[in-house]
């Protein structure tokens, strides 16, 4: 049987695992640069959870509004979907905004993006953010966010205040580089990373069958992830990769644009994390990253997948 083939039964997990995960945190990592007046140009900064607390403090699918605070630190932060699409109730969805303008303010084609932070707040935004990941429960509260944002106080070229905010969340994303010359993706660029407002990330399987697929970008991406003979992917530890699965080698297989590609694979993966649930075993959580020659070649192709880790 070959490897595609044994991976139906971690494929077939993949629907269940979209929307189920590891267990979810909150962050707001924010960069304020000089002369930004919401948050002081004070750099980089990251608030996280436990120490940080994050609350929804509104209850409406078209307008997310994020209160974070931390030792005294308070910031509001606000995503508003177009007054036309509040107006037909077109909740915010995964994708990107653009032009958005103060929340409470924006004209009735612009995202609404209104930012509070420790040192003020700012009627006259210039701004767009994207949104990753989003969820509502049944009264129109968010109950799992990632975005990211940019926003100008006064002007389009005003210091920039940016920031990737993470509620009850965490990340989905895929990347790679690759060396001219190996055909993984060859058509394509040779840097490209994915996030869930382009694109679909997953990964499941079973710690001794990982699956991962990304599609979006006219790309699709399928991976899978065969452990040594008798034994099963741990956290911390790289493998050594080959075409199958043996006492002292991994076997991996590659489908892009659903055709096989890199026919005799080498390389190595490290699992940087993995997780599973309880009391069904399968993989919950990945945190991979690896590099793969293919037919005896030595461009290198290098990816991270990141799912719920």
């Amino acid at each position: 049987m070959s490897l595609l083939n044994s991976g139906r039964r971690a494929l077939a997990t993949l629907v269940l695992l979209a929307t189920a995960g590891a267990a979810h945190a909150s962050s707001f990592a924010y960069t304020s640069t000089a002369g930004e007046p919401l948050g002081n140009g004070v750099g980089t900064r990251t608030l996280a959870s436990p120490n940080a607390t994050f609350t929804a403090a509104y209850a409406s699918d078209t307008r997310i509004v994020i209160d974070v605070d931390q030792d005294g630190e308070h910031w509001n932060i606000q995503f508003g979907a177009p007054y036309h699409q509040v107006d037909t109730f077109v909740p915010l969805h995964r994708g990107s905004y653009a032009n958005a303008e103060h929340a409470a303010l924006a004209t009735p084609l612009a995202p609404g993006l209104e930012i509070n932070g420790p040192y003020g707040n700012c009627l006259d935004a210039y701004g767009s953010f994207k949104i990753r990941q989003v969820e509502f429960d049944e009264y129109r509260q968010v109950t799992r966010l990632e975005a990211t944002f940019s926003h100008r106080c006064g002007s389009t070229t005003a210091p920039v205040l940016s920031g990737t905010l993470y509620f009850e969340a965490r990340p989905r994303s895929y990347s790679y580089t690759r060396v001219a010359g190996n055909p993984m993706g060859a058509f394509g660029p040779t840097a490209k990373s994915y996030f869930g407002d382009t694109s679909d990330i997953s990964a499941g399987g079973f710690t001794d069958l990982l699956t991962w697929q990304v599609s979006g970008q006219r790309d699709d991406w399928q991976f899978i992830a065969t452990a040594p003979t008798g034994q099963r992917f741990t956290k911390g530890k790289t493998y050594v990769l080959g075409v199958d699965a043996n006492a002292t080698t991994a076997g991996i297989a590659i489908q892009y644009n659903a055709e096989p590609v890199c026919i005799n694979p080498s390389g190595t993966i490290k699992i940087n994390n993995i997780s599973t649930f309880p009391d069904l075993g399968e993989v919950n959580g990945l945190y991979a990253t690896y590099t793969i020659y293919c037919n005896g070649g030595t461009e290198p192709y290098k990816g991270t997948i990141r799912y719920e880790m």
